[in-house]
């Protein structure tokens, strides 16, 4: 089911790789450092469902072949690498993931219990952990299409055009996607060359253009240190770029658009802030889990209401992090979204997909090689 993508890697640039990066070899059981490729399918898997891109989803023997789709030559290179500037993290107190959030009855001797709230001030949002199971909704009984042979690495939606855009990744397998955000069909895919590994795509509107309108996808790859800009509506390359991060690798994007900044990572548990149009990094900060560890393997990431979301590689968690102090705020439990043992009879490999909707607070969430994608809101967020 899955492609042996690491036997044959032949990178255009160096690869540099920190000794602390987890390292991709698509066999290494979970409690060991995880590999960043597929995992391994059961020997004996079931019929593969396929669900309908147009109705309800119906389950019926499919095949897994992959339909080849167009190559785009490459480009000529932009110069110059993004000058990396470090800051000092700033590490918050660990916070105990099974304890219940408490309010201390004097913690804020201004407000009375009896108190009305104050007009036009938002109530506190209760933080979420682990140990507080599902929390999130689903918009519906039953999961939208999304082709089982996408290795999703990326995941994003534009408002201004209504399209679901998808990169996906694997060595000879790495594309980009326009797709019906109602059914997830594929409207349009375009293939990248084959000895890169395609990850995280963001979409934006270019703000150096006359044309405001005028919408572009950027995306990163894996250990090639090398993204691509992209006209969105034909997937046309438009430029290419050189990057650095804490592991020179690629792995998720988002887009913040206020401060006209896109954060990266890399795998690590550091957020890399670039700027929107020079590309160069302005600042790093660093995430720590609720029990006091690095939040190792932040993988996709979303930009939403002003926080970053990022799903964790190898587990179904999906944290919200403050982007300015780095605090993971709440951290989610998708285990029961789609349940290992259930997906992986079906060569569905891990979660990895996050994008906002048409509709505030609705998220498109997914996975590598999954043949669903749900439609779901946060609760507390």
């Amino acid at each position: 089911e899955h492609e042996h993508e690491h036997e044959h890697e032949h990178e255009q640039i160096p690869m540099i790789v920190s000794t602390d990066s987890p390292t991709k070899s698509p066999t290494m059981p979970p409690t060991q450092l995880p590999t960043k490729g597929p995992t391994a399918a059961p020997e004996a898997a079931t019929l593969s469902p396929t669900i309908s891109p147009t109705s309800t989803p119906t389950f019926t023997p499919t095949s897994t072949s992959t339909t080849e789709e167009p190559t785009i030559s490459p480009t000529k290179s932009l110069t110059g690498v993004p000058t990396v500037t470090t800051k000092p993290p700033t590490k918050y107190p660990t916070v105990s993931p099974t304890a219940s959030p408490t309010t201390s009855p004097t913690a804020s001797p201004t407000a009375s219990p009896t108190a009305s709230p104050t007009k036009g001030v938002p109530a506190p949002t209760v933080p979420v952990t682990l140990a507080d199971g599902i929390m999130y909704d689903l918009q519906s009984p039953d999961p939208m299409y999304h082709d089982k042979t996408h290795f999703t690495q990326g995941l994003t939606y534009s408002k201004k055009s209504d399209i679901l855009f998808e990169s996906n990744g694997l060595y000879s397998y790495s594309s980009l996607c326009r797709l019906n955000p109602d059914t997830g069909e594929a409207l349009l895919c375009k293939s990248i060359e084959s000895n890169l590994f395609a990850e995280g795509m963001q979409v934006y509107t270019n703000s150096t253009d006359n044309d405001n309108d005028n919408e572009r996808l950027i995306q990163i790859t894996w250990k090639a240190r090398k993204g691509f800009i992209y006209d969105a509506s034909t997937l046309e390359r438009i430029s290419e770029f050189t990057f650095s991060t804490t592991q020179n690798e690629g792995w998720g994007i988002c887009y913040d658009e206020a401060n006209n900044e896109f954060i990266v990572s890399d795998g690590s548990n550091v957020l890399h802030f670039w700027d929107g149009v020079t590309l160069e990094e302005k600042r790093r900060v660093e995430v720590y889990r609720h029990n006091g560890n690095k939040a190792n393997s932040m993988n996709e990431l979303e930009f939403v209401n002003g926080k970053v979301l990022a799903n964790v590689w190898y587990h179904d968690v999906i944290l919200v992090i403050d982007p300015v102090t780095g605090v993971c705020e709440s951290e989610y439990d998708f285990s029961h979204l789609w349940p290992k043992a259930e997906r992986r009879q079906f060569g569905a490999d891990v979660l990895n997909g996050i994008s906002i909707s048409k509709d505030d607070g609705i998220l498109y969430i997914t996975g590598k090689k999954w043949n669903r994608m749900y439609k779901l809101k946060l609760r507390n967020f």
